[in-house]
């Protein structure tokens, strides 16, 4: 049980993350998350999409945001 005392592996790591994720209180956006506004005449690229997940994302956007522009799938080949 050596590794108790010592720092985890991603501990070297920690100093670039922090303030990472800070928030900007004052943007443009603030109080104003309407996901179905934000897609409204956009381009949206999907890579991955046969997996369960981008499915998932792809059947959400279709419902829920009409007004999509265009909607691109990037598919591997088998």
């Amino acid at each position: 049980m050596g590794w108790v005392n010592s720092p985890p592996p991603y501990a070297r790591y920690l100093p670039r993350l922090e303030g990472s994720a800070d928030v900007d209180y004052d943007s443009e956006l603030k109080g104003s998350l309407n996901v179905k506004e934000f897609y409204k005449g956009k381009t949206i690229l999907i890579t991955g999409c046969t997996g369960f997940l981008a499915k998932v994302i792809l059947e959400k956007i279709l419902r829920s945001c009409p007004d999509v522009d265009k909607i691109y799938l990037m598919v591997r080949p088998k």
